[in-house]
């Protein structure tokens, strides 16, 4: 692993995003910061919220069990962390009881400063997470996948549907939840995540943001490590974002993964935001970041009039939306053209390059 000499993106990350060979991979960081630095939306502070919700709401608790499980939770331990999540989810007993609780919890996270999730959003690229909660759902308005859902997840991440996968479940599905000994086993040894990993890896390359300094977040320790095996014949790049600080306690953390670049983005994480706008292709290179991204599938003809889809609910017959805030702006720029111009426009815009120039001569934007 290098040793990065900038906070400025690498041109080898921005040609690589222009060109949607990045997948970009969400971490608890990044609900703390949206939801104003609420305790649940991390893993410890969840872990500690699940104690109360034991002691409140499960009969039979006994004495100490609680003061025993804050210790393992205090220790910062990733062993004693997992050790801490599966006790509480053994008081839990039922998935009605974990539903219950994630509800109260991640569930109730509100989207307080939107920034950094606009900033991800506007890459236009698919977005996996070990988060919960439904944050990037709220700024996105695409839909959560889980990792248990193979077919919508291969189609997420091939751009045949949107959606948001995430890695360790979300809060309205608790079978999906990836938290104790038991689950993480089940998820390390599903073949499909393991082969979704693997292929997804030896494509592109992964963004990690907001992932934390290794043992305050299990979550992302173990996923690394994970990773180390599943990545260790793929000769592909993927970058960690971290603040400048950190590097070189990091460097010695990720000293044996070789798959990773790690890539600092400013001296605080209020300068999270501004570095991920700052890898968005420009207005000059929208065709390679769009091409397919905005492609439908072959479902409907071009003759079809607009109600004749009325009614279909398959996901796959909706156009995506347009995430990329440069080309809502290019849109807004063409005054001159008619009603029916600017939508012969923004259809372009959701097909291919090729059309989208055509439909600019025609208004006489482009020479």
């Amino acid at each position: 692993m290098s040793e990065p000499a900038s906070s400025q993106p690498p041109d080898e990350l921005r040609q690589k995003v222009a060109k949607r060979r990045v997948v970009v991979l969400v971490g608890a960081g990044i609900s703390a910061g949206a939801s104003g630095g609420n305790p649940v939306a991390t893993w410890t502070g969840l872990l500690r919220d699940g104690v109360g919700f034991c002691e409140q709401r499960i009969d039979g608790i006994p004495a100490g069990w609680s003061d025993r499980v804050l210790s393992d939770i205090n220790s910062c331990d990733p062993d004693d962390l997992i050790v801490a999540a599966e006790k509480i989810t053994r008081k839990l007993r039922t998935f009605a009881n974990l539903r219950a609780w994630l509800r109260g919890s991640v569930g109730n996270l509100q989207c307080t400063t939107r920034d950094t999730l606009e900033a991800i959003a506007a890459l236009d690229l698919p977005i996996m997470t070990t988060n919960y909660d439904q944050l990037l759902e709220v700024v996105t308005k695409q839909p959560p996948v889980h990792w248990g859902e193979a077919d919508r997840v291969q189609r997420v991440l091939v751009d045949d549907e949107p959606g948001i996968v995430h890695l360790h479940g979300w809060y309205e599905q608790p079978e999906s939840v990836v938290l104790d000994i038991r689950s993480y086993e089940r998820i390390l040894n599903d073949k499909f995540v393991r082969a979704t990993m693997q292929s997804t890896a030896f494509f592109k390359s992964m963004l990690f943001v907001g992932f934390g300094s290794g043992l305050d977040d299990p979550n992302f320790s173990r996923f690394r490590l994970w990773m180390r095996d599943v990545l260790a014949e793929v000769t592909n790049r993927h970058y960690r974002l971290c603040r400048a600080k950190d590097i070189q306690r990091l460097s010695e953390e990720h000293q044996d993964d070789t798959f990773m670049r790690l890539l600092k983005f400013g001296k605080e994480n209020e300068d999270l935001s501004a570095y991920i706008r700052s890898l968005a292709p420009g207005a000059t290179n929208l065709g390679t970041a769009l091409h397919s991204a905005q492609a439908l599938p072959p479902v409907a003809s071009v003759a079809e009039s607009p109600g004749s889809l009325a009614g279909v609910s398959d996901i796959r017959r909706q156009p995506r939306p347009l995430a990329s805030s440069a080309a809502r702006e290019l849109l807004r720029d063409i005054p001159s053209a008619t009603s029916a111009e600017a939508s012969a426009i923004q259809q372009a815009f959701a097909q291919h390059l090729p059309e989208l120039l055509e439909a600019l001569k025609q208004i006489g934007q482009v020479s």
